[in-house]
C-alpha cells in the first residue's frame, strides 16, 4: 500500500508487551504512533491528528476517561474516534467511556483479525462522515468551500494560534455585481493570490470571500490582502458590469474563546473598504 493511504494510528498503553503485539497486527497496514501516558497521548494528538486512538482504560499517569474528555472537548481532536483497549475482565467500566465518546473497544487478549475489523469499520465510518461534511461545506458555483467550513476551520485555526501564541490573519473581500461567469473567475483570483498551502479560501456568502492566513502576522496579512486586491481589479473589467471588490483585514495572536474569535472576524468587517 502506498504510504499516501497509509492510516495514522495512535496507540495509548503503558504496557510495552501490549504495544509489541499491536504492532505485530497493525504495523503493515497502518503508519503507528505509541505513547506511554495520558499526558504525552494529549499532546501527540494534537500536534499529529490521528486518525484513530487505541487508548488504554488503565493508565498509570492519569484516568483515561479525564485524556478522553479532553480529547472530545478539544477543537483539533474531538472528532477522532476513540477505541479502548482493556481486558474483559474490566470492560464493565467501559460503558462509561462510550457515554463520553468512545465508539468502541478493543478487548484484550488481543485477536489479531477481530482488532483489523474494528478499526477498519471505524476508519470506513470517519471517512462517510467527512464525505458528507464535504458535500455540506463546499460551494459548488465558487469551487472552493463554504462559510459552513470557514466557521469550522476558524474555530481550529484560533485554538491552534492560541495554544502556539502564533499570530492569525484574515482577510475579507467584498465584491459586487458578481453573477454567471464572474463566480468562478474573481474565485480563482482570490484563491491564486494565496501562495502558502496553508492559506485557506472561502466564499461566505453571494459576494463575500474571506481568506485564513495562519502564523501570519499584520503586515503579512496586509500584503496578500493587496495582492487580492490587485488580482480581483485586473480580472474585474472582463466582465459587464464590471465585477468591483472592497477588501478589508485583521491579524493577531488568538486569545480567549470563540466569542473572541468572532470579534476577529468583526474587525475583519469593519476594515472593509479602509485600505
Amino acid at each position: 500500500m502506498e504510504n499516501k493511504l497509509r492510516r495514522n494510528i495512535l496507540i495509548v498503553d503503558n504496557e510495552v508487551f501490549d504495544l509489541e503485539i499491536l504492532n505485530n497486527i497493525l504495523g503493515e497496514q497502518y503508519d503507528l504512533s505509541f505513547v506511554k501516558s495520558g499526558k504525552d497521548a494529549f499532546h501527540k494528538a494534537t500536534q499529529s491528528i490521528p486518525d484513530i486512538i487505541l487508548l488504554d482504560i488503565l493508565l498509570t499517569d492519569i484516568d483515561a476517561f479525564d485524556l478522553l474528555t479532553e480529547l472530545k472537548q478539544n477543537e483539533l481532536t474531538s472528532h477522532i474516534p476513540v477505541l479502548f483497549i482493556a481486558g474483559s475482565d474490566i470492560m464493565k467500566k467501559g460503558e462509561k467511556g462510550f457515554s463520553l465518546g468512545a465508539v468502541d473497544y478493543i478487548a484484550k487478549p488481543f485477536h489479531s483479525s477481530l482488532v483489523k475489523a474494528r478499526i477498519e469499520t471505524h476508519l470506513k465510518i470517519g471517512e462517510q462522515v467527512r464525505t458528507m461534511e464535504d458535500l455540506i461545506m463546499w460551494d459548488i458555483a465558487a469551487n472552493m468551500p463554504n462559510m459552513r467550513a470557514f466557521n469550522k476551520q476558524l474555530e481550529i485555526e484560533w485554538a491552534r494560534g492560541r495554544r502556539q501564541k502564533s499570530p492569525l490573519g484574515l482577510i475579507i473581500a467584498e465584491t459586487s455585481s458578481l453573477t454567471g461567469n464572474a463566480i468562478q473567475a474573481i474565485s480563482k483570483e482570490f484563491m491564486c493570490s494565496l501562495r502558502r498551502k496553508t492559506d485557506m479560501s472561502f466564499r461566505l456568502q453571494n459576494e463575500r470571500f474571506a481568506a485564513l492566513l495562519p502564523n501570519t502576522d499584520e503586515s503579512g496579512t496586509k500584503k496578500v490582502s493587496e495582492n487580492i486586491q490587485l488580482s480581483i481589479e485586473r480580472a474585474a473589467f472582463e466582465f459587464i458590469p464590471p465585477v468591483s471588490a472592497k477588501v478589508g483585514f485583521f491579524a493577531g495572536v488568538p486569545s480567549g474563546d470563540n466569542s473572541n474569535a468572532a470579534t476577529f472576524v468583526r474587525n475583519a468587517e469593519e476594515a472593509i473598504g479602509y485600505m
